[in-house]
């Protein structure tokens, strides 16, 4: 209080206190004042001090500074207004005015420099556009932040999550509330853990703005998800990091992919190397090798280290590398993304293998061509076993015998062309059917049948002889020898059948016990012959005593007589059948013989009968008796006209033939030779092919028991053997029968003629023929003889087979052999439907008699050219010369 006395007392003023009329309540006054403003400027800048130091980010915190130095100075400089009342230091009070005049001074300049700025500050409008426009970015930013379709998370530097979206915590399986404030390295896989840490720390440290990696993430429901990780760093206006931003993205899906794939890869890569037998390898854009697998080089004999870099023309024989191959075959490869073939290739000792090669094209998802593929299959084994079986296909193809392979229940799979030969069948017709079904018929032994089914169901071989039916309805009879096929496990796979047409053996074996049996009754018929002209003897020699010792009785002795006589000539017929030819033989003209049957024939056949008699210009002779002969003639034109009860044609002719060898063949008892055929044609009911095989069977007719004895044909042929000669017999029910008895030439008159010149045969020149017949005989026997004379031979069964043969060969035929008389379609029917398909190619007809009638119908198609069966080859040659050498 003293101080304070003192201090404001007026006695201890100093003396500037004249300038305050040393008025103590002036002095107090002022004292006062420049007291509170003193304490005022202390007060203004350490409140900016403080506000600099908390608003760090406030801009012009230098004119803080200057405004705090200036106003601290005014304030000193009104402190010093109260110091010098009572000590005048007046220099001391300059000093500090000199200050705050400076600082005024810096502080007023850099205010003037600061003018623009502040007049830059916006005005409270603007700034709450700006706050505005603020709050819009904001929303935009916690749109994109809350829906952004992958993680955002925010990370304090220290660790803890600050923000988090919903795609992250969708991701994580945590919520917001969980992951705020918990430390990122929880939710980090431990084998990843290192790897981020060091991310982070590069960020912190400057090192690098950003950082990717793929790492592994911890759900909360346990499990392990793959996230791709994008961290930056976010720094603040003063440069400091203010957060780490990370970004992330679900890839599990894609690591799945891509372990698949890789699997795949090692897989495939695994699979490659385990192959054995293939080649497989890699090639660049040049050709050149960049990869080998174990299965090339147990192929192709290199090591990888002997081939890789090398090119892959190298396995290339030389002739194909001088060919420019194995370019044109990537350049192949290249546009059709893939190249297959086979050829010859090289292994490294120099040996040659029959490979199976594929190049393919390899291609990035642009399409960009980057290499090939190759690989390579050693297929020579298969090749050999092709060229085998290729061997053996044409064995199958051309042989005679008919071939079929079925599956193990017996349905067929294959047929070979024999087959279709014997049977009419082709393939596509009956794949998939058992044979049995359409092959066997009415008369085929069901006991046959039975033992082929037990033998098939146990998987066994069997051999049986069966009658078969072809596709036409002829019947057949083959030797069928099937065998079980099995694979290499024994398991059963299917059967192979071997048929062989044994028809024709069987019919010589007919033939041959017929000419046996009638050998035999022959034999007995000689004796029989013996003892009844024995026992008819006394009886014609004692009619004549027995009509003159009783006249009255005249007409029952002439019946005994008559019926003796008739037992006379039966014991001549059987002597004639048992003995053959027994008269002298003298040299013949056949002419003759003709014109004398002619004389009786025309005297005492019915008018109704139309006779015609034709013969060759200068006929040979034949050695021979001429009653038997006559007698020959004579049963034949009685049972032709039997045969026309209502009247008809009969035709006798007379004309050379030569028989060659393949002719013989079809014909049973016949030679190759020279011979005088004797024809004789009716035109009337025909005979059945159930009695046609019988017809020579001594006592056989069918006739009643008034009108034949059933010898006369058995001494027809057995006069005709006694010759040296054969007999042939064509019929069909309805159309008539031709008989044609061929007797050999009288050799010493033949050796006295003028040798005649033979005509040179005619060969063609490699042209197709095809020959229609029913008879298999006749189709293999023209077909020999064809092939002699350089042509080649198709062959059908009658006429519909025929059409479809031309169907199939149009283009190849140079000419056609028909048969008249065939089942399903004739030839005359054939030739009709022919002319619609070929109009003008030739046509021969052959047959063993041809009506006038028919004739006719063939002219007016343009068919004039006939052969009469059997045909030899000389006069088929001079024929197809006719038709076909040109004019």
């Amino acid at each position: 209080m003293n101080l304070l006395e003192k201090l404001f007392s007026s006695d201890d003023f100093m003396p500037h206190g004249h300038c305050y009329l040393w008025e103590p309540s002036i002095v107090r006054l002022h004292v006062i004042s420049d007291g509170l403003i003193a304490a005022a400027y202390l007060t203004i800048p350490v409140t900016l001090i403080y506000i600099a130091r908390k608003r760090k980010d406030l801009p012009f915190d230098w004119i803080f500074a200057c405004f705090s130095i200036f106003i601290l100075a005014c304030g000193a400089s009104h402190a010093l207004e109260i110091w010098t009342l009572w000590h005048p230091t007046y220099w001391l009070t300059g000093v500090v005015k000199a200050i705050t005049a400076t600082a005024s001074l810096v502080t007023a300049g850099l205010l003037v420099k600061l003018i623009p700025q502040l007049l830059a500050i916006p005005s409270p409008s603007l700034l709450k556009e700006r706050t505005a426009e603020l709050s819009h970015v904001e929303r935009e930013f916690r749109h994109t932040f809350e829906g952004a379709a992958v993680g955002i998370v925010h990370v304090d530097p220290a660790g803890p999550f600050l923000r988090v979206n919903p795609r992250f915590c969708e991701i994580s399986g945590y919520s917001e509330t969980e992951l705020v404030g918990s430390p990122f390295s929880a939710l980090a896989h431990p084998d990843d853990l290192a790897v981020e840490l060091e991310g982070v720390r590069q960020l912190m440290s400057g090192e690098k703005s950003s950082f990717t990696m793929e790492k592994r993430l911890k759900k909360k429901k346990g499990g392990i998800i793959w996230i791709h990780l994008t961290a930056s760093s976010v720094r603040g206006d003063d440069g400091s990091i203010s957060y780490l931003a990370g970004f992330i993205e679900d890839i599990s899906a894609r690591k799945e992919a891509e372990e698949t794939v890789r699997q795949s890869e090692t897989r495939l890569r695994t699979l490659i190397e385990s192959v054995k037998d293939y080649a497989i390898v890699s090639l660049d854009l040049e050709g050149h090798i960049t990869s080998w697998n174990t299965g090339a080089g147990n192929i192709k004999g290199y090591t990888a280290q002997e081939i890789i870099g090398q090119h892959f023309s190298r396995f290339y024989p030389q002739e194909d590398i001088d060919r420019g191959k194995p370019d044109m075959e990537l350049k192949m490869a290249t546009e059709a993304g893939r190249f297959e073939n086979e050829n010859w290739r090289l292994r490294k000792d120099g040996t040659r293998f029959w490979a199976n090669v594929i190049i393919a094209a390899l291609r990035d998802e642009s399409g960009h061509l980057y290499g090939y593929s190759k690989i390579t299959r050693d297929m020579t084994e298969r090749k050999r076993t092709e060229d085998e079986i290729e061997k053996l296909a044409l064995v199958a193809k051309e042989t005679d015998n008919a071939i079929v392979c079925t599956d193990s229940k017996g349905l067929i799979e294959w047929v070979n062309d024999g087959f279709t030969r014997l049977t009419g069948y082709a393939l596509d017709e009956i794949k998939g059917r058992k044979p049995g079904s359409f092959l066997q018929g009415p008369k085929t032994s069901k006991e046959t049948v039975r033992l082929l089914h037990e033998r098939l169901v146990e998987a066994r071989n069997v051999q049986v002889e069966i009658l078969n039916y072809s596709k036409a309805g002829k019947e057949y009879w083959v030797s069928v020898r099937i065998q079980p096929v099995h694979d290499s496990a024994g398991q059963l796979k299917g059967f192979f059948a071997i048929n062989a047409d044994i028809t024709q053996r069987l019919n010589d074996e007919k033939n041959e016990r017929r000419t046996q049996r009638l050998e035999s009754m022959g034999t007995l018929a000689g004796g029989v012959a013996h003892d009844l002209n024995n026992s008819l003897a006394p009886i014609l020699m004692l009619c004549e005593v027995l009509r003159m010792k009783y006249p009255k009785d005249t007409a029952m002795i002439e019946t005994v007589e008559s019926s003796a006589q008739r037992g006379a000539g039966m014991v001549r017929q059987l002597l004639t059948f048992a003995k053959g030819s027994e008269g002298e033989r003298i040299s013949l003209d056949p002419g003759q013989m003709l014109r004398e049957l002619e004389n009786l024939m025309t005297s005492t056949f019915p008018k109704n009968i139309r006779l015609l008699v034709k013969q060759d210009a200068s006929l040979p002779a034949v050695l021979g008796d001429p009653t038997q002969l006559h007698q020959v003639l004579l049963n034949l034109c009685v049972n032709a006209r039997d045969a026309m009860p209502n009247g008809g044609t009969l035709t006798l002719k007379a004309s050379f033939r030569e028989i060659d060898a393949a002719f013989a063949a079809s014909i049973p008892e016949a030679k190759p030779g020279r011979y005088v055929a004797l024809r004789v044609q009716d035109s009337g009911t025909g005979i059945p092919a159930s009695v046609l095989e019988r017809i020579f069977d001594p006592f056989f007719t069918t006739k009643g028991p008034d009108k034949g004895t059933g010898l006369g044909l058995s001494t027809v042929i057995g006069i005709i053997r006694g010759h040296g000669g054969f007999m042939q017999v064509y019929s069909q029910p309805g159309e008539g029968t031709t008989f044609i008895a061929y007797l050999p030439i009288n050799a010493a008159a033949v050796s006295a003629m003028q040798p005649a010149h033979e005509t040179a045969k005619f060969h063609g020149d490699g042209g197709t023929i095809l020959v229609v017949d029913d008879e298999p005989a006749v189709r293999m026997a023209a077909s020999v003889v064809l092939q002699r004379l350089n042509f080649k031979v198709l062959t059908a069964t009658d006429g519909e087979d025929g059409l479809v043969k031309v169907a199939q060969n149009k283009d190849l035929l140079v000419a056609i052999i028909t048969d008249l008389h065939m089942p399903q379609m004739d030839g005359l029917a054939f030739v009709r439907a022919l002319r619609h398909v070929l109009p003008e190619i030739p046509v021969i007809v052959a047959s063993g008699r041809l009506e006038d009638s028919i004739a006719g119908d063939f002219k007016a198609m343009n068919v004039t050219a006939r052969l009469d069966k059997p045909f030899t080859e000389a006069q088929l040659s001079a024929m197809l010369q006719g038709l076909l050498a040109p004019a």
